[in-house]
Order: structure tokens, then C-alpha cells, then sequence
């Protein structure tokens, strides 16, 4: 039986800096195992790597079999002209490694989608592609006391006009069986008219 031992190491390398961070996450580039010391360096200046309950901001959902994930915006309101960035953590909140899979999808940013609906209540349909192409899928592990950070658009799943929305990130993890992973709703408004052509 062959077992892949790298996470394991990983794991175990970082260990002694965890007693360190005094709870920091520390951000995850895909280099860990040869920048943990500058990355140790850079979560203590940023409340990005606090522990959720002192970082209310980044709207934290429940943790769910061993990862939490937020989701906050540039600011708060938006025209209907310009980009929508999310800015998304995942984090490893358990004492072991998690992995997850991560599916690539043409034309989306990373692997965390979205939930959005308006002011009333009304679940908005996010646009459809006419065929989903897969660029690729791998598992991807989490270290404890690690996060991963995303940005991702949403104007790149949904066409919103001007009013106020609630957008909600989720990833499926723990498959087959699949445990949904979802932030906290946030409020995005978006104001402005729309520009026309030739006007």
C-alpha cells in the first residue's frame, strides 16, 4: 500500500511553529515547506491571519469538517460598471491535515462558488455557461494552522443591476458523501445606471 507521506511532513515541519503563531493562520502561497518562515513573518502583520472571533470582518461561517470560510468584499458598494472582488480565506482549523478537491473551472476563478440573493429574498440564477469545461481537478491539502486566500469575481457567475444583494461563498468537501463549507451572508450594493454604446 503506497502512502503519500509529503502532508505528513509538511505537517509535522510545521508543527514547531505552531506553538509560535499563538494562533495565527498563516496564508499558504503553494510554497510552504520553503517560505514558512517569511510567511510566519507576514500573517503577524495582518488581521487576515487572526483567529475568526478576532476578525469579525471576515465574515466566518461554522466550521465544517475541519475548514471555515470567509468571504468580504473591497467595500461595500459597487457601480454596475466595475469589477466585484471577493476576497476569500480558507482555513485548516482542525490539528491534522484536510484536503479538499480542487476543480478548476474554464471562465471562474478558483474553486469556491457563490449563493446570491436580493434584497427580498429571491435567490438569484447564476448565469449558465452553454457546456462546463473542467481545466483540471487535484487534491489540495491544508495544513494546520494554514489558510488559503482567493480572490474571485463575481460579475464572472452573476450579472447584477443596481439594488442590494447577499452573496454567500460554499465549497463541497469531504466527497462523495460532500459536507457544503459556506461563509457568512454579506451585503454587496451595487448603484449607478448603466452605460450605453454609443450615447
Amino acid at each position: 500500500m503506497s502512502v503519500n507521506i509529503f502532508p505528513i511532513l509538511l505537517a509535522s515541519c510545521f508543527g514547531l511553529y505552531a506553538n509560535e503563531t499563538n494562533n495565527l493562520f498563516i496564508t499558504d502561497d503553494g510554497f510552504l515547506s520553503i517560505h514558512r518562515t517569511q510567511l510566519f513573518e507576514e500573517a503577524k502583520k495582518t488581521k487576515e491571519s487572526l483567529p475568526a472571533n478576532e476578525f469579525p470582518e471576515g465574515n466566518w461561517g461554522l466550521a465544517q469538517d475541519g475548514f471555515q470560510l470567509s468571504l468580504r468584499f473591497e467595500k461595500p458598494e459597487f457601480t454596475n460598471s466595475e469589477p466585484i472582488t471577493a476576497i476569500l480565506l480558507l482555513r485548516n482549523v482542525t490539528n491534522h491535515v484536510v484536503t479538499y478537491l480542487c476543480v478548476s473551472e474554464a471562465g471562474n476563478d478558483g474553486p469556491i462558488r457563490f449563493m446570491v440573493t436580493s434584497d427580498s429574498g429571491k435567490t438569484i440564477a447564476a448565469n449558465s455557461p452553454d457546456a462546463m469545461t473542467i481545466v483540471s481537478a487535484s487534491h489540495c491539502n491544508l495544513v494546520p494552522n494554514t489558510q488559503q486566500r482567493f480572490l474571485e469575481s463575481l460579475n464572472k457567475e452573476y450579472n447584477l443591476t443596481n439594488g442590494i444583494y447577499y452573496v454567500k461563498a460554499h465549497l463541497r468537501v469531504a466527497c462523495p458523501g460532500c459536507v457544503e463549507v459556506q461563509s457568512a451572508k454579506v451585503p454587496v450594493k451595487i448603484v449607478g445606471s448603466l452605460t450605453t454604446s454609443g450615447q
